[in-house]
């Protein structure tokens, strides 16, 4: 019974419905389940959304914890999200860097 709880739960909080979720889904794709269902994060401001790789009509996202990727290595706490194709409920999270 608690196992089936925890995947409802689970999938509820990890359904990219939302950009926050998007994120979410990306931090537990990392293999960071903990720092997923913990992280909060924050839109970065229109203006400073120029300093990060990745193309300007994705909405930018600052995460409020700081992690190493299992898979790429590298420390990451910002992220780009769109929707995951035209006319589509759903969004993707993908990492950006920043470019100087």
């Amino acid at each position: 019974m608690i196992v089936l709880f925890l995947g409802i739960w689970l999938t509820i909080l990890l359904v990219p419905t939302t950009p926050e979720k998007a994120i979410r889904l990306r931090i537990f794709e990392d293999l960071h389940p903990i720092i997923a269902i913990n992280s909060k994060p924050k839109k970065i401001n229109q203006s400073d959304k120029y300093a990060y790789s990745g193309k300007k009509s994705w909405i930018y996202y600052e995460n409020s914890v700081t992690y190493i990727s299992s898979l790429e290595g590298a420390k990451i706490s910002t992220f780009g999200v769109s929707k995951a194709h035209k006319g589509s409920f759903f969004y993707k999270a993908r990492v950006v860097e920043p470019i100087a």
